[in-house]
């Protein structure tokens, strides 16, 4: 079950990202109606709007469900969840994969030496 906190703190951040003049906290999110679903924490505007946003984690999928049913915007929002989790593992590969090859430098050093 999602955290409501974190969540509403990183559909802040995600709102502020994309609309750096008006930056966002969780505290003005104070009044947007939430629910969990699933892994995910629902979001609408307080007012009348077509705009829905699911939050887990560090994914944030907005949709409009006139546009959408929630069953695909689930489906896109775990691919799109998915996408970023592959990219975050990719991004911290290159540091992975440089140690070992250090650790193959050091023996042909002391073969040199020899």
């Amino acid at each position: 079950m999602p955290n409501e906190t974190e969540a509403r703190e990183t559909l802040a951040g995600w709102l502020s990202d994309r609309t750096p003049t008006q930056p966002l906290t969780a505290e003005d999110l104070a009044d947007w109606p939430t629910a969990p679903v699933g892994e995910w924490q629902a979001f609408t505007l307080p007012s009348p709007a077509n705009q829905v946003y699911l939050v887990a984690g560090s994914t944030v999928f907005a949709f409009a469900p006139s546009r959408f049913t929630f069953d695909q915007a689930f489906a896109a929002a775990r691919a799109q969840q998915a996408a970023q989790t592959k990219q975050a593992a990719q991004t911290k590969q290159p540091a992975q994969t440089k140690q070992p090859a250090r650790a193959k430098q050091a023996p042909r050093a002391e073969r040199m030496e020899r």
